[in-house]
């Protein structure tokens, strides 16, 4: 979008050395994230921070369910395309941006201890847990909640009543996020009737 300040100007001035900081340790040039949008920025620092906290994108959950798919020769779909899911971002407010760019200058080790929280949660199937963390990932915006989380689920969810009145056996992965909470994939599905039931 044209007319945008530079990066710094578009987080409180409380924020600045902190994102200052961050922009410096992750070797992106300054004048490449002045031309971003908000959420573009905010994005390129959160993948910065993971690969500053070891981890990898290859050894993601995705990545080895596409691995084993692709090795049975089974097929492959997506619920959304990548164009979709920048689209998500891109349709969100330029104050909603700019709070998703904010939670992206936390601290460090705050932001490692978050990191790990969430991964323990998912471990220990904590769904009570698993919501607590992912409320607090978008408390800040309820727009970003709505945009991100709620809508896609009602979308998945209406996908998943039209795909059972299909033949055949599909599996759908999805982020632990959407399945936890009161705004849950499978509150959504209980309300069309399809009960969930949870496996081991």
């Amino acid at each position: 979008s044209p007319g945008l300040p530079p990066l710094l100007e578009r987080v409180p001035e409380e924020k600045r050395p902190a994102l200052q900081k961050l922009t410096d340790s992750a070797g992106i040039p300054t004048r490449s994230l002045d031309r971003m949008e908000t959420w573009a920025a905010a994005m390129s620092l959160f993948a910065s921070s993971f690969r500053g906290m070891g981890f990898k994108a290859e050894a993601g959950v995705e990545q080895g369910l596409s691995a084993d798919f692709r090795a049975a020769d089974k097929p492959i779909s997506g619920l959304e395309t990548v164009e979709q899911q920048f689209g998500f971002f891109d349709s969100l407010s330029e104050e909603s941006q700019r709070t998703f760019l904010i939670g992206s200058i936390d601290d460090p080790e705050e932001a490692r201890r978050q990191l790990e929280a969430m991964i323990k949660a998912w471990a220990a199937g904590d769904t009570d847990a698993i919501a607590r963390t992912f409320d607090s990932e978008t408390a800040l915006s309820p727009e970003l909640r709505q945009v991100l989380m709620v809508n896609r689920n009602r979308e998945w969810a209406e996908w998943l009543d039209k795909r059972l009145d299909e033949p055949g056996t599909v599996m759908v992965a999805v982020d632990a996020g959407h399945l936890a909470g009161q705004d849950s994939v499978q509150t959504m599905l209980k309300a069309k009737g399809i009960e969930a039931k949870r496996v081991q």
